[in-house]
């Protein structure tokens, strides 16, 4: 049976050394052990892939009294990719610095009187609750990836269409300043939003001509079924509602226009908007067989499509303003997701060289 890998970080090297044996002795844990926050971040740096759980110390004597959080801080992204949670051990007196850290990023924390029994089944006990949650998050990643990869190998003309909504969902809920938890629902959601589509005729996804009403009702029907099939599947109910929601908007329009009044009020969720926007956004800048084969629009001209769409100004508006506006600050990062798969070849390489003739806002690398 594979050893749990963990990290302990403390600068005390008595506690140090008194804790982890206890965690290698009492619960068969490989442990290692640094007595810096710049060690662990080496450390982690390091051997990220394997390591199951962070335990930091909040305390680095006076030179670094907030030494776990700078540690959480700069390994932030590091730990969200490799689901790794982190438990801070604090005294009473930095209970503040203690919900900065969760704050931050921190699973838990508990509180460090001396090394007793009891203090260890508090850590015992947090340490089960973190590994669950990581155990979690790893297998919802795993399954939303692996949808990503069947819907978009069923549909190869888009071209990673999934996997780019999925990151540009996540970007654009960054810079609205959503939780950790709702980012990560925004991503998944990307990831399997267009699920129900994976029983339609492959074919009549990549026709390049106008479908007949009855064609196009069935593709218009696949958020509802890709939310049927999440839910049947036990998902997480709040990526469900997302991804039955990404083609509606928020003057009442798109679809599907009905659907049961217990899941779907006719109001979209905030993660769901930015779902749909960035859904809409990749479709206008990349090829479609309806669009004659390539996006219609730059990035920039795409987002000048959705600040009109937002504006309000032919009538209710679509999308809200402060979220197309986030998406306009997400933009660069944006651009550095959709390079990266015009150099996998997921995209043509003429549709940088469009890009470059007409960049959008903070794209000074293009």
């Amino acid at each position: 049976m594979t050893k749990v890998q963990m990290l302990l970080v403390e600068d005390d090297p008595a506690q140090l050394n008194a804790l982890a044996e206890r965690l290698r002795v009492e619960l068969k844990y490989e442990v290692k052990e640094v007595t810096s926050v710049q060690e662990g971040i080496a450390i982690f740096t390091e051997f990220a892939d394997c390591i199951d759980l962070v335990i930091a110390d909040m305390h680095f004597g006076s030179s670094d009294p907030k030494g776990g959080l700078r540690l959480i801080t700069q390994l932030s992204k590091q730990l969200q990719t490799n689901c790794v949670p982190v438990i801070v051990m604090t005294a009473y007196s930095d209970m503040q610095n203690a919900a900065e850290c969760m704050e931050a990023g921190a699973f838990s924390y508990v509180v460090k009187a001396v090394l007793g029994d009891s203090t260890f089944r508090t850590l015992r006990e947090t340490i089960s609750r973190a590994l669950e949650l990581r155990d979690e998050r790893l297998g919802t990643d795993t399954m939303a990836k692996a949808i990503c990869e069947m819907v978009d190998c069923h549909e190869p003309y888009t071209g990673g269409h999934c996997e780019r909504v999925g990151a540009y969902a996540k970007l654009i809920a960054g810079k609205a300043n959503l939780s950790e938890p709702d980012r990560a629902i925004a991503w998944r959601a990307g990831l399997v939003h267009d699920l129900g589509k994976v029983g339609m005729d492959a074919g009549v996804l990549a026709r390049p001509a106008r479908l007949s009403a009855v064609l196009m009702a069935a593709i218009n029907a696949h958020p509802v079924e890709g939310y049927r099939i999440l839910v049947a599947s036990n998902a997480r109910r709040d990526v469900a509602l997302a991804v039955l929601e990404h083609h509606r908007r928020i003057d009442g329009s798109g679809y599907p226009a009905y659907f049961d009044s217990k899941v779907f009020d006719g109001k979209v969720s905030v993660v769901g908007q930015i779902l749909g926007l960035a859904d809409s956004f990749d479709a206008m800048t990349t090829p479609r067989p309806y669009m004659g084969g390539m996006g219609r629009d730059t990035f920039c001209k795409a987002l000048d499509t959705l600040k009109g769409e937002s504006s309000g100004k032919n009538g209710k508006a679509k999308y809200d303003l402060e979220l197309v506006r986030h998406l306009e600050e997400a933009m660069p990062d944006m651009w550095n997701v959709f390079k990266n798969h015009v150099e996998q070849r997921k995209l043509p390489e003429e549709l940088l060289k469009r890009n470059r003739q007409d960049p959008g806002p903070g794209m000074t690398d293009i």
